[in-house]
């Protein structure tokens, strides 16, 4: 009996130790925390199609993640910063995402990058409960409502009414003839949404064109557009595809000012078209990299300490929108406290109101009944001369559609 009973003892003992020991070391309060680290994972195209987009946003979330830890971290703990590649695929997106959920176990997301792949992952992120910030400019993210999503750009629903908006209330064309080349991608359900929505709103008949992502030669659709002598063309594709298109526009002598939504407002179209660039206009809702205000000092002082020399070329307005993002996802975690967990974190993003970037950007809210955050971007205009973007706007909002 007394055998039995030092067994059963040693049994109930071990039970209990294993129970009470923190799996894998991490605190009880969430899952990829510890009291030294908290792990937060990325999905993002870093290869593929729209890398040129993508490697600057992905380059300031390193530099930033590398600044608050040299600062201490986070209630004395550092960010783990695992990004993966899914080459603008939805599988691979998929695997990443399997792979920082089970084998990382990663506290909160950032990304995807692209529409097609959060689309595709919504469903998993809101069935893990994983807090994560998307960088997919759809309004489907936000409305309706998700706990767990938060968008740190504006949509492209509203970029296209701010594009149509300026051309028909500031350039005050008599008859305007419109066209919208789109990529045939994912990107495609928001903007199409967008132009069947502000179109009929302002009363515009707009020309539909979808262009392949993988296209190589953009002449059809360029002599398509010379021949309905199109004055205004909207274009949401990638970087090099919109540099293509605006050589083979200059090339054909197709005289129509081009607008690129937020992914091609983008100091590389310029250096890819050059000359062939001077009427590219765009929407952003981040400031450039050169522009003078505190927020970019910042910016641009921290990242030149990093990387010494590298001024130049310029890097894009999504270096900022990156910078932007793990700046909110640090203020998040400073909010929460901690003793931290998915949900604290949650509630904790919902306490932001008008957070203000020094202007990088317009003021972010997060409420327990939005998370579409930014709301607002500047008209820019190329100059081939300079490489640069000059803003022709201040902020600006689509009109209001209840009025």
């Amino acid at each position: 009996m007394k055998i039995k009973r030092k067994i059963l003892s040693v049994v109930i003992f071990t039970i209990v130790f294993m129970f009470s020991m923190p799996s894998e070391g991490y605190s009880a309060s969430a899952k990829g925390v510890t009291d030294t680290t908290i792990k937060i994972g990325g999905i993002f195209d870093l290869t593929g199609p729209l890398v040129t987009t993508i490697r600057p946003l992905v380059e300031a979330l390193r530099n930033y993640t590398r600044y608050v830890n040299e600062s201490g971290g986070i209630h004395g703990r550092k960010i783990k910063l695992i990004i993966e590649d899914d080459r603008y695929t939805i599988p691979a997106a998929v695997a990443a995402f399997k792979k920082l959920v089970y084998r990382d176990e990663m506290f909160a997301l950032m990304g995807p990058g692209s529409t097609g792949e959060t689309r595709a992952l919504t469903d998993h992120i809101m069935k893990q409960k994983l807090p994560s910030i998307v960088f997919a400019a759809d309004r489907d993210v936000i409305e309706p409502y998700k706990r767990y999503l938060f968008l740190p750009l504006d949509t492209y629903e509203n970029e296209i009414g701010v594009i149509l908006d300026y051309i028909v209330e500031i350039t005050k064309p008599k008859k305007p003839r419109i066209a919208n080349a789109c990529v045939d991608a994912g990107a495609k359900i928001p903007v199409l949404r967008g132009f069947e929505k502000w179109s009929k709103f302002f009363g515009l008949d707009v020309e539909t064109i979808m262009l392949p992502l993988n296209v190589l030669d953009t002449t059809p659709e360029v002599l398509t557009m010379k021949r309905a002598k199109v004055d205004y063309i909207i274009v949401t594709h990638t970087i090099p595809v919109a540099a293509l298109f605006l050589k083979d526009s200059k090339r054909f002598g197709l005289n129509a000012k081009v607008f690129g939504t937020y992914s091609l407002t983008s100091e590389d179209v310029i250096g890819l078209a050059g000359k062939a660039s001077k009427d590219f206009f765009g929407v952003h809702p981040y400031s450039s990299w050169y522009d003078d205000n505190p927020g970019t000092a910042e910016m641009r002082k921290i990242t030149l300490e990093y990387h010494p020399g590298t001024e130049k070329p310029y890097r894009s307005k999504n270096y900022s929108a990156g910078w932007v993002a793990m700046k909110l996802l640090c203020e998040g975690l400073k909010r929460a406290g901690k003793d931290i967990d998915g949900e604290k974190f949650v509630d904790a993003m919902e306490t932001i109101r008008n957070f203000d970037t020094k202007g990088i950007c317009g003021f972010i809210t997060y409420t327990s009944k939005s998370h579409e955050g930014l709301k607002y971007d500047k008209v820019f205009q190329a100059d081939p001369e300079s490489g640069k973007l000059i803003p022709i706007t201040d902020w600006r909002n689509a009109p209001d559609m209840r009025k």
